[in-house]
């Protein structure tokens, strides 16, 4: 499987999301978690790892925290925890009666675009 399409896939998660968030649409935490999602399975491809099964969620975010960030150090370790935070701001704007606010947004935007530019420098 080629990682690089799921780096591909990534980078037009995020452009989605930061031209989202310019015209106030805060669902963006959706674009921005898929941007982080995308380029974990990415970077995991990469580092031939193999999944479970499928590329779920679940299997995703405890690679993040448990092989990119404490085993790899590839992340700081902030983002075990900042993967969720975006995952539970896109599940806020997907499935909850709120939606999610400007600053939520904003934060989900950033922990994205800090998170893919970390992950696509460390592999290239």
């Amino acid at each position: 499987m080629e990682h690089s399409i799921y780096w591909a896939k990534a980078a037009e998660s995020l452009a989605t999301a930061e031209l989202c968030f310019e015209k106030n649409w805060y669902k963006c935490a959706n674009r921005c978690y898929y941007a982080m999602f995308q380029c974990a399975i990415g970077v995991l491809i990469r580092l031939h790892t193999t999944p479970t099964e499928h590329w779920t969620h679940k299997y995703v975010a405890a690679s993040v925290a448990g092989y990119l960030v404490k085993q790899r150090k590839l992340l700081p370790g902030r983002f075990g925890a900042l993967y969720r935070e975006v995952e539970n701001a896109r599940h806020k704007g997907d499935y909850d009666s709120m939606s999610v606010t400007q600053r939520e947004a904003a934060k989900a935007l950033h922990i994205a675009q800090e998170f893919v530019t970390i992950l696509r420098e460390a592999i290239g």
